[in-house]
This record gives structure tokens, C-alpha cells and sequence, in this order.
């Protein structure tokens, strides 16, 4: 997978948010919707245009790791651990949100316990409190016993 599509698989469930906040046009979400469900990709020049905030953030985890912003462990690393201290920390336009709006913000890890379709049903372990949760699997294929991460109601990575 190209680093841009790995961006673009966590950044984009964000974009009713970006929306909300007037950080871009219900025109550019449909555009950036209709690539994310084709399993298309923006330019790295949109994606960092659409997505600064995380971008900005991205370039510190690269910098902390000594490494290149479109490199996938750097964003892997900003997505599954800092994304989450950021939101807790109430940075940039998290301190807006409410509680129940940061949590769906969050990046989750869990176990699929059973799939329907394109819909998961996940087991989830957050603060030691077990949930299940059926969320969206856009294009991983992912069975009945793989770990995956999960933002915004989205499954976005096999891991």
C-alpha cells in the first residue's frame, strides 16, 4: 500500500468533521468520499491541503522518529498511538468536541468476533472494559479472529 492510501484510509472518516468545522466544502467531502469508497487516492498535495492538522502532527512523530512524513511506520505510529494522546491532551480542535465526539475520534484495536457483509462485529478492550461494536470494512477482508484498528466507525488496517 502507498503511503498516501494509508494516510487517506485513517484521515478520511474525519472529514465530517472538517466540514463541521468550515475546514473544507461539502463538495470537496463528497469528492474525497466517493475516491475513499472506490479505493482511490488525492494527491499527497490534497491530502496534506484537506488533512493538516494530522499532517502537522505527522511531520512531529517523523521528525521525533528521524524519518520521512509519507513513510507508513511513522503513520502508523502517529495513528494507533499519538493520535489518541493528542485528542486526550484536547489539542488543536479536539478541546471543541465533546466527550462522546472525541471517543468516536479515537483509533480503536479489535478482535472480530463475527462479519456479515461489508460489516464487522468487534470486540473491543478500552481502559479494560470490553465492547462489541459492529463497524464498516471498507476493503480489508478482514475474518473472524484478526486484529484490526478501527476509527470513526471504519476498520482500516489488518494488523
Amino acid at each position: 500500500m502507498k503511503p498516501e492510501q494509508y494516510f487517506f484510509r485513517y484521515a478520511y472518516p474525519c472529514s465530517e468533521n472538517l466540514v463541521m468545522l468550515k475546514k473544507i466544502t461539502d463538495k470537496e467531502k463528497k469528492e474525497l468520499e466517493i475516491k475513499f469508497l472506490k479505493n482511490q487516492c488525492p494527491s499527497r498535495k490534497e491530502l496534506e491541503k484537506y488533512y493538516s492538522a494530522a499532517f502537522e502532527r505527522i511531520k512531529k512523530v517523523a521528525k521525533a522518529m528521524k524519518r520521512k512524513p509519507w513513510d507508513i511506520d511513522v503513520m502508523r505510529e502517529y495513528f494507533i498511538d499519538e493520535h489518541n494522546r493528542v485528542i486526550e491532551r484536547n489539542e488543536g480542535n479536539y478541546k471543541l468536541l465533546p466527550k462522546s465526539m472525541k471517543a468516536i475520534c479515537k483509533v480503536y484495536i479489535g478482535e472480530v468476533v463475527e462479519r456479515k457483509g461489508n460489516i464487522l462485529t468487534l470486540e473491543i478492550n478500552d481502559k479494560g472494559k470490553k465492547t462489541k461494536r459492529k463497524v464498516l470494512d471498507n476493503s480489508l477482508n478482514a475474518k473472524k479472529g484478526d486484529k484490526v484498528t478501527v476509527h470513526y466507525g471504519f476498520a482500516i488496517e489488518s494488523l
